[in-house]
């Protein structure tokens, strides 16, 4: 819902900037609208909520109780600079991934996160300055509904297997510094984020569908705009 006195941009910033875990999802109705989709989770645990503007996609993954367990946004405007929490001073659009220091992440990977599917992602916590809280920093698909070509940045950390700190990555490797993707990373643009409730696991969650290529689904009838 519009702000008196905000532009539309300032507005968007303003709404995401008031969105959190840990909360009943009708908080999210009253600053989003009624979600442009839902969408049952597979195991029947969750189900999949989805708002989306010109600027950006919010998707909430809600419990039977009605909470939030995890939500995502990204950002679908290159102008669209909302903070990023449990970061000192990060932003949508305008920070990089070299921005966050390196000896805060715990994973780095390339495929599907709790609450979306990316390109490439940082994970940070629980532990320090999320408060128990986990967060997923993101370079997304641009949500047009069409991945960008594959740069060159992407492309090099995927052919050299600079992931870490995963449980599926069979290698056991811990995140240490590589001059490869500490290059790589001053390039990467953060334009996404995942945050969790405190104490929230989210990798046995399965939600890996992109919000923008099925955005106008609803798979449960009446329930959706």
């Amino acid at each position: 819902m519009f702000q008196a006195g905000c532009t539309p941009a300032e507005d968007s910033v303003q709404v995401v900037r008031g969105l959190e875990a840990g909360v009943q999802v009708s908080t999210y109705v009253d600053r989003l609208g009624g979600p442009l989709a839902k969408r049952p989770v597979p195991g029947g645990e969750f189900v999949e909520w989805v708002w989306r503007r010109p600027e950006f996609v919010v998707q909430a993954v809600v419990d039977h109780a009605g909470q939030v367990d995890i939500y995502t946004v990204t950002s679908t405007d290159p102008t669209f600079d909302a903070p990023i929490p449990y970061t000192d001073g990060l932003r949508l659009g305008r920070s990089n991934f070299a921005d966050l220091r390196f000896d805060l992440v715990s994973g780095v990977y390339t495929g599907y996160p709790a609450s979306a599917k990316y390109e490439y992602s940082e994970e940070v916590g629980p532990a320090g300055a999320t408060h128990g809280r986990t967060l997923i920093l993101t370079k997304s698909w641009d949500g047009t509904g069409t991945p960008r070509p594959a740069d060159d940045a992407i492309d090099l950390l995927a052919r050299n297997d600079l992931s870490c700190g995963r449980p599926d990555d069979t290698a056991g490797r811990p995140c240490e510094a590589v001059p490869e993707r500490d290059r790589l990373r001053a390039g990467l643009r953060i334009s996404g984020f995942t945050l969790t409730a405190r104490d929230f696991d989210p990798s046995p969650v399965p939600v890996n569908r992109s919000p923008w290529l099925q955005d106008s689904a609803c798979d449960i009838p009446g329930e959706c705009r």
